[in-house]
């Protein structure tokens, strides 16, 4: 029979554990005057859950700590939402009423509205009576009112990427479930849907009332105030005279919902051909009224969309409508400053497009 010994070195002494003995290895006493902080321990991965509203008052994030809130699920990550000001940590995933019912199953990327009253998150638990299927779904919800809202009935395929705007009225969502006849693919396709009266419109498409793209498309973001819609789009129909130049990989495209127009973000120069490489993770500047007011953030591996950039590496870029070049973010200091030497991606934008 093997017989393992284990050894636990604490400060300033050290001890041999006995047979069948469990004992903490990992912790350490806090210091006088510490705050402990939530009890779920920490991952390893990029920080797809927490955001922050527009004036850094709030922060909603996910947590499986049960030390955050007596009411949270133990097994679960939570939905919750802090207040800087107050230190106010409101359990935000549950259904609608004050003691909303908290599901069995977790949450996961969660956006919140720039005034920090509107959280939003993907579950698949059942939040809402209309919500009667297990695909993962959208909800958003109004802390002032404790109002949890289903902004993706109907998607019996599931959501996959989603984005809430800026003053939380707008959803825009990738599904592959059709709510549009101009949508008869069976592929992912980008909607925005306004949560005050459900209207449900098709970003992935071409002209005024064109069909939806003709491959997939995903990873929306949208704008402040809900006008525009980007996305990353493997389809070569969206705009006119497109010249496809990566193959299947996917360019990003943004839509005026207002305009009823759709533009190629990851171009090279004034024409409408694709960038070398695939092109993704777009973010919208604010809320642009004119077309040439319109600023987006994306990462592409590209090496034709900035000559000081031919690394082949993903890189970060920022795209203003008022030019007909995509700018290179990730570089060093100055006008000319090198460009990164290793891969950069996941970028963001400030509302003025700074």
């Amino acid at each position: 029979m093997l017989t393992t010994v284990l050894v636990l070195l604490l400060a300033g002494s050290a001890r041999a554990a006995g047979p069948g003995e469990v004992f903490l290895t990992g912790a350490l006493d806090l210091p006088p005057g510490s705050i402990a902080g939530g009890n779920g321990g920490n991952f390893e991965g990029e920080p797809t859950g927490l955001d922050i509203s527009g004036d850094g008052r709030y922060v909603a994030f996910t947590a499986a700590a049960d030390a955050l809130s007596s009411e949270a699920h133990p097994d679960v990550d939570n939905v919750f939402r802090k207040d800087r000001v107050t230190g106010d940590v409101v359990l935000v995933g549950r259904a609608t009423g004050v003691a909303g019912a908290v599901p069995t199953l977790g949450g996961r990327d969660v956006t919140i509205s720039d005034d920090g009253g509107r959280v939003a998150w993907v579950t698949n638990a059942a939040l809402d009576p209309a919500d009667v299927d297990t695909a993962a779904d959208v909800y958003v919800r109004d802390v002032a009112t404790a109002t949890t809202l289903l902004a993706t009935p109907g998607t019996t395929t599931g959501v996959g990427d989603y984005d809430l705007s800026g003053n939380g009225n707008f959803v825009a969502f990738a599904t592959s479930t059709s709510f549009a006849a101009a949508d008869a693919n069976a592929h992912s396709d980008v909607y925005r849907r306004r949560l005050s009266d459900g209207q449900t419109l098709l970003a992935s498409r071409s002209g005024v009332a064109g069909p939806a793209g003709n491959a997939a498309s995903a990873d929306p973001g949208i704008s402040d105030d809900g006008r525009w819609v980007a996305f990353t789009s493997a389809a070569t129909d969206l705009v006119a005279a497109f010249t496809d130049s990566n193959g299947p990989s996917r360019d990003v495209f943004a839509r005026d919902m207002s305009g009823f127009a759709t533009h190629l973000v990851s171009k090279v120069g004034a024409t409408n051909a694709g960038a070398n490489s695939g092109s993704r993770d777009p973010k919208i500047a604010g809320a642009p009224g004119a077309v040439s007011g319109v600023e987006i953030a994306y990462n592409s591996d590209a090496t034709d969309l900035d000559a000081a950039d031919a690394s082949g590496a993903e890189s970060v870029y920022v795209r203003r409508f008022s030019g007909n070049t995509s700018e290179l973010v990730s570089r060093a200091d100055g006008v000319a400053g090198a460009n990164a030497e290793s891969r950069a991606h996941v970028g963001a934008i400030s509302d003025e497009g700074t």
